[in-house]
């Protein structure tokens, strides 16, 4: 029963110091038990210690010459009531025993499930860093794209438009460029739209609006369903006004183009990270029921 003892306490010191989170009940019920344990096991011994005490002055009286019935008797009746008590006590500590044993089982129960959902956890953090860098080099690969697409000389399609009947006013300020770069681009006129956005930055790169500029050069590829190049111009935005408030429109609209090309994948990474970033934005709104839509389309398909 000693053993015994030892090894629940050990246990329950080993799981006590591990660093593992259980029930707080089942802890408080196999703590109450532990002292109980302990309180009966050390009134167990002093019981034993007492009755073979008891057992053995009448002994020695025995030996003595004391040998008349009444010793024999007082004898016997000792021994027998110190193998009752021993036989209760045991009974009891059996029973404590087995509460202790239930209250284990449950608290390694608790830890061997908080183990599988930290398995779990821990996968689908894998299978995100991976889907990451998997975008990334999607990325990467459109620049060089890009990179070799202007090295070709390219002729504009654009039809010729009719001349002006009203004669405009010749911009003067940042301001005035960026608001005719913006009613061309408001008019379908998307090329002459991102050269004037194109030419502003250039121009005028210290300016409030330029990182405004760059999202409408990253909008004017997306009105031409040119969804590649949309999602390198707002990635420009992204890396090169991090502080700029159109950073949450443009990570939205990057999804979108993701989601043009059939990358959903890539598409629910960002609209994801739009929740957790821009939480109480519109554009959280707008990434929300995306998600929601996506995952529907995803639950029909299976």
């Amino acid at each position: 029963m000693k053993k015994g003892f030892i090894k629940v306490l050990a246990v329950s010191l080993c799981i006590v110091f591990s660093g593992c989170v259980a029930s707080t009940t089942d802890m408080q019920i196999l703590q109450n038990d532990l002292v109980s344990l302990t309180n009966r096991y050390n009134a167990q011994q002093l019981e034993i210690k007492r009755l073979k005490a008891e057992v053995s002055k009448i002994k020695k009286a025995s030996e003595e010459g004391k040998r008349d019935k009444e010793t024999f008797e007082a004898l016997r009746d000792s021994q027998v009531a110190l193998n009752d008590r021993i036989d209760a006590l045991n009974r009891d500590m059996q029973e404590l025993q087995n509460r202790i044993d239930e209250s284990l089982y449950k608290i390694e129960k608790a830890l061997s499930d908080a183990e599988t959902e930290r398995s779990v956890n821990r996968a689908q953090i894998d299978q995100i860093m991976k889907e990451l860098a998997e975008m990334k080099t999607k990325i990467e690969a459109l620049n060089t794209r890009v990179a070799e697409l202007k090295s070709i000389p390219k002729q504009e399609a654009q039809k010729p438009q009719p001349e002006e009947t009203v004669k405009k006013t010749e911009p003067k300020t940042p301001e005035d460029f960026y608001r005719l770069a913006l009613e061309k681009l408001k008019a379908g006129k998307t090329i002459e739209a991102r050269k004037d956005f194109e030419s502003f930055i250039k121009r005028f790169p210290d300016s409030d609006l330029a990182d405004n500029a760059q999202y409408w050069i990253g909008e004017s590829y997306y009105k031409e369903g040119n969804y590649e190049d949309a999602i390198l111009a707002y990635d420009a935005l992204i890396k090169k006004y991090p502080d700029s408030n159109k950073i949450a429109a443009a990570k939205l609209k990057q999804a979108y183009s993701f989601l043009k090309i059939g990358d959903k994948n890539a598409t629910m990474i960002i609209l994801k990270e739009i929740l957790k970033s821009y939480p109480k934005s519109d554009e959280a709104k707008l990434a929300k029921k995306k998600l929601e839509e996506l995952k529907k389309t995803g639950n029909r398909k299976q």
